[in-house]
């Protein structure tokens, strides 16, 4: 136990060491560069003193010609306001020059910015420069495939263009054969002419039998109430007329002894049948619908089951291996409390920390709570890398050692994810490309502060 005590406590003064020794190289080139600055700034300022003191000397000679010629002068108070004038001129004079010092420092920090961002943009563009080379040789290669297809192509225009002689020579005969064909539809368009005279004189004779075919049915539903098809079904043999007739005439007193009769019920019973009919074929439309979402739904469930279980345990694997990454050991397990049900089921979390026995996550202290957490929440962005990701002090609970490791995965990460961490851990910053702050210089007036950090590799260190 002493020995993992101790060889914990080396391996936090030594990440103390790397850190403090980062920090001291960003210090000396942030010393390097502010002496630099300060030199110009003192040459600028070594300038602006000598006008200071040229200005000062002149204001020492008005004053040696204003006590020379005072006596003379104190009668002329107009004469001496003049010149009391154009002494606080110079003492203006004096103090937008002082103004244009502070300026021009100002002026020397925006130009210094402006300089760095020049730097960025000019690696930018040779990147760029190195990516357009690449796109020409593509391009080249892309064209030489061209000129290969070009020549196929050619070749096959020549077979085409024989094709094309042959299909005009059969287009001619066909032309020929069409011209007979022409002459045959001529006598076949005469023979169409009288054809439709015929049919012209047939319609008129049929217009005229179905106007007395509707006089009958007309008085077949005025006398006996039956339609033309209603009264095929009473069609038979009468045989002798007059009998016929005196047996219509008897069923009619015995209609007129039956009294009221509802005719509408039979509309009635119809649109009842149709409208039976049609909810009927409604419910087994419903009850096929039914039967097929149950179907989609059983096949989508299990293929959410299926795809759940799979990225269930690639996260598991994942949360395992970044929690023994960020403990320095231990293990960490991902559990289904319903294994039957796993679209429902609740997820216990069972870690070991390094010199600890396995245990519900829920029973280790708030820190220790808080890495887990961290881990799998890294363990899902192994699985799924995002675009962009916010984490508002999720490390704020952890201690400086911890916080170091937090800091050096996220800079692991941060090559597939871009990450903005809220966070007022200096493991953290340092560990940041550019950092932003908030600072209220003026009461009520809030102002954004920011700082791009430059990291150096080992190469660039080691030369």
């Amino acid at each position: 136990m002493d020995r993992l005590r101790y060889e914990s406590q080396l391996v936090h003064i030594n990440e103390n060491i790397k850190n403090w020794t980062a920090k001291i190289e960003m210090l000396q080139q942030e010393h390097h560069q502010n002496s630099r600055q300060e030199e110009e700034i003192k040459n600028e300022l070594e300038k602006y003193r000598e006008e200071q003191l040229k200005i000062e000397n002149d204001i020492i000679r008005l004053k040696e010609i204003i006590d020379k010629y005072q006596e003379a002068q104190r009668n002329n108070i107009s004469a001496r306001d003049e010149i009391l004038a154009e002494i606080t001129s110079y003492k203006i004079q004096v103090n937008s020059c002082k103004e244009n010092i502070a300026n021009i420092e100002m002026n020397i920090q925006n130009l210094l910015k402006e300089k760095e961002e020049l730097l960025d943009n000019i690696t930018c563009k040779n990147k760029e420069k190195e990516k357009t080379k690449n796109e020409i040789e593509l391009i080249k290669e892309e064209n030489f495939r061209l000129e290969k297809s070009i020549k196929s192509y050619q070749e096959e225009k020549t077979g085409k263009n024989m094709e094309i002689h042959r299909i005009i020579e059969e287009r001619k005969v066909i032309e020929e054969e069409l011209g007979e064909t022409n002459h045959i539809i001529e006598e076949v368009s005469k023979n169409i002419s009288l054809l439709n005279e015929e049919l012209t004189r047939l319609d008129v004779k049929k217009a005229k039998a179905e106007s007395e075919l509707d006089a009958i049915q007309n008085k077949l539903w005025d006398e006996y109430e039956l339609t033309y098809t209603n009264a095929l079904e009473f069609k038979k043999d009468i045989g002798s007329i007059t009998r016929a007739q005196n047996e219509i005439n008897e069923y009619k007193n015995q209609i007129k002894e039956l009294g009221y009769i509802n005719v509408v019920a039979i509309n009635e019973y119809t649109k009842t049948k149709e409208r039976f009919e049609f909810i009927t074929a409604q419910k087994v439309d419903m009850e096929d619908s039914v039967e097929k979402l149950n179907k989609i739904i059983y096949e989508i469930n299990a293929q959410m089951k299926q795809q759940f279980i799979e990225n269930f345990n690639l996260i598991n694997f994942n949360f395992n291996k970044v929690f023994k990454e960020l403990f320095g050991g231990g293990m960490a397990n991902l559990r289904l409390v319903d294994k039957e049900n796993v679209l429902e089921s609740g997820i216990e979390i069972d870690v070991q920390p390094p010199g600890k026995r396995l245990q519900n996550m829920m029973l280790l202290s708030g820190g220790e709570r808080a890495f887990t957490a961290i881990a799998l929440l890294f363990s899902i962005l192994l699985l799924k890398p995002v675009s962009f990701c916010v984490l508002d002090e999720i490390e704020a609970s952890l201690d400086e050692a911890n916080v170091a490791r937090f800091a050096s995965y996220i800079r692991k990460l941060s090559c597939k994810t871009q990450f903005i961490v809220i966070t007022h851990k200096k493991p953290t910053m340092e560990a940041s490309d550019a950092i932003y702050g908030v600072t209220m210089q003026e009461k009520g007036v809030s102002k954004v502060v920011s700082m791009k950090i430059n990291k150096k590799t080992d190469s660039e260190k080691a030369g």
